[in-house]
């Protein structure tokens, strides 16, 4: 009896993960080139906390719900995390650029640089 109670437990903690919820952290506005994972990104595509993004071919936009944009470059590479009310946007290669207004909740983070607002 004990046996087959611990394998009904088991399954159910397998798809209950605390804290494992996707937010999302913005939205591809332009270019549409963005790849996430394996996956190609078309413009309006969502992206979530947690993911890594690529610049493919051609430059594309993403603006965050944080109220900042940045444009990767073909090759350039990041991931985005949430932090609080900010978005920390983690570069690991290649060339961005960014608009960050007044009140800009964005953040960037390299291996030799961290811009903040």
């Amino acid at each position: 009896m004990k046996i087959a109670a611990a394998l009904l437990v088991v399954p159910s903690l397998l798809f209950a993960v605390p804290g494992a919820q996707s937010v999302p952290l913005g939205e591809v506005v332009a270019g549409g080139n963005v790849t996430v994972g394996n996956t190609p990104m078309p413009r309006g595509a969502t992206i979530f906390e947690g993911d890594v993004m690529k610049g493919g071919s051609e430059s594309s936009v993403v603006q965050f719900s944080s109220n900042g944009k940045i444009e990767l470059y073909p090759g350039a590479a990041s991931d985005v995390v949430r932090s609080g009310e900010q978005v920390l946007v983690r570069l690991h290669g290649g060339k961005v650029a960014y608009s960050l207004p007044r009140g800009s909740q964005l953040l960037f983070d390299t291996p030799r640089v961290s811009i903040r607002t």
